[in-house]
């Protein structure tokens, strides 16, 4: 497998079958976690598009942080 500058595996990307994409609502909590909620909303928006979440860059799953 192939990584790209930052580490992040490379894989296919699929051609995204719509014109539009809609997401479900993100239901936040009280303990807001910045770094959880951008996870969450790469995650979604990149699924559709045949990215699997280790592809997020700068995400450190590890810590469940961005690290730049």
């Amino acid at each position: 497998m192939l990584e790209n500058m930052h580490g992040s595996p490379i894989t296919r990307a699929t051609p995204f079958p719509s014109d539009e994409l809609i997401l479900d609502p993100l239901k936040l909590d009280q303990t807001f976690d910045p770094d959880n909620v951008a996870y969450q909303l790469l995650s979604d928006v990149y699924r559709p598009f045949g990215y699997k979440p280790e592809c997020i860059t700068f995400y450190n799953d590890a810590a469940g942080v961005f690290v730049f």
